[in-house]
């Protein structure tokens, strides 16, 4: 008797050549070298782009398409050849279609009437945006004019957004499409779930080494990044999403060694098998081992990753797969293979780094971060853009039109942290509806296949694609990993090959000829099918091919900026802006290096004609940019800078108001309205800018009262500027008063202060705290004290608190409770000098305490 992996795959010799076989491992494709080639190159892209940053990077991208669009040229090649019909379209190519034809649609110009009919708010958002007549520029009038066809026409509020995504889907179609045509065999999944599982587990050693070694906004050890990474991707979360989907493959893998199937044995015997089955063949199985430890580092990865909701998708995948071992009849080698890898990676994070996956789960609510706000505002903007969305890619440029005040004010969300509801948001409840039908009939897909082979070595992989779909869905609830272009190639390239083997299966069930094989070659059909393999492949190589000069461009142009070559950042701008025209951000990037350029200049610069000519191509640029993104804060920002400048155009203040309607949340940009308004000399308008601004937050108050008390009294900034805020009516104090520190008015301003914390419905201890600052101030010893001491309460931990607290005990002649005190923020900061200092003075005054009490007593 045969033991071991010969024992498990003797059961025929398709499955023997599985492993051991070449022509068994690649399958059916081993004869056609054009589809083992496409699918050499499509299991290279999904292996290397993580490896480049999650291939976030437009150089990446290109690489991506590039590679994408000659496996569609070796496609077309393939139909062609092949003496069989290119095949049928499936629902889930017509749903995925229609969302690329969605986003087509919304970068058609649309007539007026018909854009109000689709989008109200969306009319109505151009119509408050865009001037009712075009700006008027200096220099030629004959140039003087700047016309833009289809500003404000389009469904997507920014067309240059929408025509990335658009392409991104795509690319996720055509890879759809040439991976379910000639990916049709198990052996296919087998392949990505061996690649997947090696290239998982080195990007898991990666990320745990690390982890462990370099701080963690570090790429490689040598790229800084502005998040929290893991392995090569910019964010964890990211990781822990691709690595759910190698885990899944992994374990697939490991189960797929132990299933038997041989039928005919009776319980006794198969329980006999199941233990020999076990250590005779995983402990003596050198590739069943390696695939053990894999999956050990996989979930050792995830786990220190702290990506909750990564961990939360693995428990998904985890339960998934117990609950099936547990299901059979033979499964205790099985659940025993399915334990050990577990067991291994939980001890591994136990010995390295419990402490941070103990302190990451302890953390607030997985909205605690600002998502929740997020998650609202997108609520917010599903309303106003109920049916066809705001334009892919669109996100980050509406998401501020309904963020809530609370939320942090310079936080810049470039995604929703929600797929779903990103999703709807730009793409309405159309694309939503689209999206949900392809990820469930893909998963739904998966699923029958892992049903329907109960007793085949191919089920553990069956559930494991299903695993893996679930894994995505669900971690998309809380994140945007399939925004990340090796996710979201991943999780398309197995969803390729599941409705492939779905396909083929139920052709076999049913005992129907193959449609594949059997239907008469059409040349209307294939010619069509190539010819589109070949167009879709010339876009993306194209397109993709210009976004990457331009960012080459823009990149070389910061490098100038270092070197201080202002004339060569404009020429590297201006390409940039020749390869992407239609990019407002380069746009703008180009007005400030030629802003720059013209100050560098020295002496005053005369009303030349070159002058005015230079004038007139910075306006240029600004209208450009307006016009193609007029949700542009920013670029309406810069308008009202240059709105002086313009020889027609609207007032300032009106550009000031688009601007300030568009980012309301921000300080900054109410600070800057009233500025504006404050140098046209209308100081009514300067004050309620201000009041804005400093109602939303106190980071400009000091600029804006050096400007204020140019004008207005200290009693009428108090009563008609600031807000009933205390912190900021005391900050507001020590700025008014300070060059006057003993001015009457100064306890005014203290008083009112104290009277806005008293009447907050909820107080920190931070408000306690400054409680106790303004009743010290306005020598209410004993109640500044009690304050004090609930702020201390509060926050225990906050060293600076409970020195203050010492330094007002020690100032009353509470000496004992000021030792006290001090003497435990020492053991909190043992190297403190200001406690230290403190400290020996109270034990002097206490000595001194002491002798001359005991000098009364002895008299």
């Amino acid at each position: 008797m045969q033991s071991g992996l010969y024992q498990r795959c003797n059961s025929s010799s398709d499955s023997f050549h599985l492993l051991t076989g070449r022509r068994a491992w690649l399958g059916p494709i081993a004869h056609e070298p054009i589809r083992l080639a496409i699918e050499s190159i499509l299991l290279a892209l999904v292996c290397l782009s993580p490896w480049a940053f999650g291939a976030v990077h437009p150089l990446s991208l290109h690489l991506i398409f590039c590679g994408l669009a000659l496996a569609l040229v070796l496609g077309a090649i393939h139909v062609l050849r092949s003496r069989n019909a290119p095949g049928h379209f499936t629902a889930v190519d017509a749903n995925l279609a229609l969302v690329v034809l969605l986003g087509l649609f919304q970068l058609t110009p649309l007539p007026e009437r018909i854009l109000e009919a689709l989008s109200p708010t969306t009319a109505k958002l151009y119509q408050k945006l865009l001037p009712t007549q075009r700006e008027s520029l200096p220099g030629d009038p004959a140039n003087s004019r700047v016309e833009t066809n289809d500003a404000g026409t389009t469904l997507s509020v920014y067309p240059h957004a929408t025509r990335i995504e658009t392409l991104k889907w795509l690319s996720l179609f055509a890879l759809l499409i040439l991976g379910r045509m000639t990916l049709r065999d198990p052996a296919s999944l087998r392949r990505i779930a061996w690649c997947a599982m090696i290239n998982g587990t080195l990007l898991a050693v990666l990320g745990m080494n690390q982890f462990f070694s370099a701080p963690r906004d570090t790429i490689y050890w040598i790229f800084p990044t502005y998040g929290q990474v893991f392995g090569p991707f910019v964010n964890r979360n990211h990781f822990a999403f691709h690595a759910n989907l190698s885990l899944a493959m992994g374990l697939g893998l490991l189960l797929s060694r132990l299933v038997r199937h041989d039928s005919s044995l009776d319980a006794r015997d198969v329980k006999r098998q199941q233990h020999r089955g076990f250590f005779d063949g995983l402990l003596a199985d050198p590739t069943a081992m390696w695939l053990v430890a894999g999956v050990a580092a996989l979930i050792a990865g995830i786990l220190l990753s702290l990506s909750r909701g990564g961990m939360v998708s693995m428990l998904f995948i985890l339960s998934m797969f117990g609950a099936s071992v547990l299901s059979r009849r033979d499964s205790y080698a099985r659940t025993v293979a399915f334990v050990t890898p577990i067991f291994i990676g939980i001890v591994l994070v136990a010995w390295l780094g419990l402490d941070s996956v103990s302190a990451r789960l302890e953390e607030g609510h997985i909205a605690s971060d600002g998502r929740w706000n997020v998650w609202r505002s997108c609520v917010a903007l599903a309303k106003d853009f109920p049916l066809l969305g705001t334009g892919y890619g669109t996100f980050p440029y509406v998401e501020p039109l309904q963020r809530q005040q609370s939320n942090t004010p310079d936080a810049y969300w470039d995604f929703a942290h929600n797929d779903y509801l990103q999703t709807l948001v730009e793409g309405g409840a159309i694309q939503l509806t689209l999206v949900l039908f392809v990820s469930v009939a893909v998963f739904r897909y998966a699923w029958k296949l892992a049903s329907g082979t109960e007793m085949s070595r191919d089920r553990p992989l069956h559930i494991a694609a299903a695993a893996a779909f679930g894994s995505a869905m669900l971690h998309s609830f809380v994140d945007f990993g399939m925004h990340v272009p090796a996710n979201a190639l991943f999780v398309t390239y197995l969803a390729a090959i599941v409705l492939g083997v779905h396909e083929k299966s139920v052709s076999q069930q049913t005992r129907q000829p193959n449609e594949f094989e059997t239907k008469p070659p059409s040349l209307i059909a294939k010619g069509a099918v190539a010819a589109g393999a070949i167009g879709i492949a010339w876009v993306l190589s194209i397109q993709s091919y210009n976004f990457e000069r331009a960012e080459r461009f823009r990149l070389a142009s910061l490098r100038a900026i270092h070197d201080g070559a202002s004339q060569l950042r404009c020429e590297l701008l201006e390409s940039a802006v020749a390869n992407s025209p239609r990019d407002a951000n380069l746009r703008l990037e180009l007005v400030a290096a030629l802003g720059d350029s013209r100050t560098r200049k020295p002496g005053p610069q005369p009303a030349s004609q070159e002058h005015l000519t230079a004038t007139a191509t910075i306006l240029r640029q600004l209208i450009s940019a307006r016009d193609i993104c007029p949700v542009s804060a920013e670029v309406q920002l810069e308008l009202a800078r240059h709105a002086n400048l313009f020889v027609q155009a609207d007032s300032q203040a009106t550009y000031l108001e688009r601007a300030v309607m568009l980012k309301s949340f921000d300080p900054t940009y109410w600070y800057v309205a009233g500025l504006a308004y404050f140098e046209a000399d209308d100081l009514a308008e300067a004050e309620r800018a201000w009041r804005e601004s400093l109602q939303r937050s106190s980071m400009h108050v000091k600029p804006i009262l050096q400007k204020v008390m140019q004008r207005r009294s200290p009693d009428t900034i108090l009563t008609e500027l600031l807000p009933v805020r205390g912190d900021l009516i005391y900050e507001a104090a020590n700025v008014v008063f300070a060059s006057t520190p003993d001015s009457p008015v100064r306890l005014t301003y203290y008083r009112a202060a104290l009277d806005a914390i008293r009447s907050q419905t909820s107080r920190t201890p931070q408000d306690d705290f400054l409680q106790g600052e303004l009743l010290s101030l306005l020598d209410q010893p004993d109640e500044a004290l009690a304050s004090f001491f609930q702020a201390v309460q509060g926050k225990p931990q906050e060293v600076t608190w409970r020195m203050r607290l010492a330094q007002e005990l020690s100032r009353y002649n509470r000496l004992a409770e000021a030792k006290r005190e001090l003497q435990e923020v020492l053991l909190q900061r043992p190297n403190y000098p200001p406690a230290k200092l403190l400290l020996e003075e109270v034990a002097r005054r206490l000595a001194e305490a002491r002798v001359d009490h005991a000098r009364e007593a002895n008299l």
